[in-house]
């Protein structure tokens, strides 16, 4: 194995200052996509290691290692072009091979584990039937994973007026608290409602 990087750094004819930037253009790239999807650089690594995930791993598991098949697969595509063609080729075009990888391992699995959860919600909301629904995106869930006490809900029904709140962590609806429900609910649902706070 380190041969083989030996050798693609000698076809290559990389230098330790080419070598610093492609590094700095491939955490760019990772920071930038962080922040887009997740609202912060060290949210896709707490999704991975943490101990009690937002989410289960078994969602994003599959999507993740698709994601980087794909993304090395296209890694060792462009790294095979840059080299069988270096001498037509402007130098700078060797700094997107770091960046695609990433880019391609990163938003593939975004979107696989988007697709399957928003799939997975829409049929428990179907088998649920709630009167009134009030649903955010999966790409919003995400940048607000860290918050369990939140104003905003990532999903909210109601059914027979009883309250109901969205769990990613769950996959299931979970009742809401009245003396909470008054507070994320919208206001025309508590009106509807006749919707209280239950005093101590």
């Amino acid at each position: 194995m380190i041969s083989v990087v030996a050798n693609t750094v000698r076809l290559l004819d990389l230098t330790i200052h080419t070598i610093v930037k492609i590094i700095l253009v491939t955490v760019a790239t990772y920071t930038a996509i962080s922040y887009l999807f997740f609202g912060s650089i060290f949210m896709p690594i707490w999704f991975v290691w943490t101990d009690y995930p937002p989410l289960d791993p078994n969602w994003w598991r599959k999507p993740l290692i698709k994601g980087i098949w794909y993304g090395a697969g296209f890694f060792l595509l462009l790294t095979v072009v840059v080299i069988a063609f270096r001498k037509f080729l402007f130098p700078g075009f060797l700094f997107f091979c770091g960046p695609v990888f990433v880019f391609t391992s990163m938003v593939m699995t975004v979107v696989g584990t988007a697709n399957l959860v928003t799939d997975a919600r829409n049929q428990v909301i179907q088998d649920f039937q709630p009167d009134k629904i009030q649903l955010r995106s999966f790409y919003w869930s995400m940048t607000h994973a860290p918050v369990e006490l939140q104003d905003q809900l990532h999903a909210m029904a109601l059914k027979n007026c009883e309250p109901f709140g969205w769990s990613y962590r769950d996959m299931e609806f979970y009742a809401i608290p009245l003396n909470a429900a008054v507070n994320v609910l919208p206001a025309q649902w508590i009106k509807d409602c006749k919707i209280e706070r239950i005093s101590n």
